[in-house]
């Protein structure tokens, strides 16, 4: 439970960091949160008896990237993240599957991640859907209310439910306890980046 903590805190320090340089410093942080995502949704971490996707941290900061952005900058260039980081996940995964064509690397790389794959497709699915569902219900909510957690948790919340479910429904196939568990902690998430919004962006208002 610590180390989940710490770990959002980490990300939330990484967007905060990478956000003061716009749309490169915001295209960095998604990049490296997409590859980290697809590394770690191989795993489950266990919480209060029940498992969670390790990558669920991670993939929350992207949405938060894009709503981020979607204040900052553009819709276009909102979409421009979404779409390179899931050429990020999809690089990293062609990368991975060369290395499991030597042997001498089979076993300490490719075996470790074996489903790579499969996750990969997943996540890239999943994310570029999503990553869409998110940005232009934001940006239709920020139209006609000024205010930022309303539009920040209307938007990532239902991307996060409809993520959760596409995700570990693809990836390791239809598992409603931990499709539940996973839902519910992506809202706990996506509340608690409510107020990373308004550190980065500043006070409330109308999208353009």
């Amino acid at each position: 439970m610590i180390i989940f903590l710490l770990e959002i805190i980490l990300w939330y320090f990484l967007l905060w960091m990478f956000s003061h340089r716009s749309f490169n410093g915001l295209l960095v942080f998604v990049i490296l949160a997409a590859i980290t995502a697809t590394i770690e949704a191989g795993q489950n971490v266990e919480i209060f008896g029940y498992h969670l996707n390790g990558g669920c941290v991670p993939f929350a900061t992207l949405f938060l990237a894009t709503d981020i952005a979607s204040e900052t900058l553009s819709k276009k260039q909102s979409c421009s993240l979404v779409h390179y980081s899931g050429l990020a996940i999809v690089l990293f995964s062609v990368i991975v599957a060369l290395f499991g064509l030597y042997d001498g690397i089979r076993i300490g790389w490719y075996d470790t991640l074996g489903n790579t794959l499969r996750i990969s497709a997943a996540s890239v699915i999943t994310y570029l859907l999503c990553g869409y569902v998110d940005i232009m219900i934001y940006h239709a909510i920020g139209k006609i209310s000024r205010f930022k957690w309303l539009r920040n948790n209307i938007a990532t919340i239902t991307s996060q439910f409809i993520n959760a479910a596409m995700f570990i429904t693809l990836a390791f196939g239809w598992d409603s306890e931990l499709i539940i568990f996973n839902a519910i902690i992506s809202t706990i998430l996506s509340i608690l980046d409510t107020p990373m919004v308004y550190i980065i962006t500043g006070r409330d208002s109308l999208l353009k």
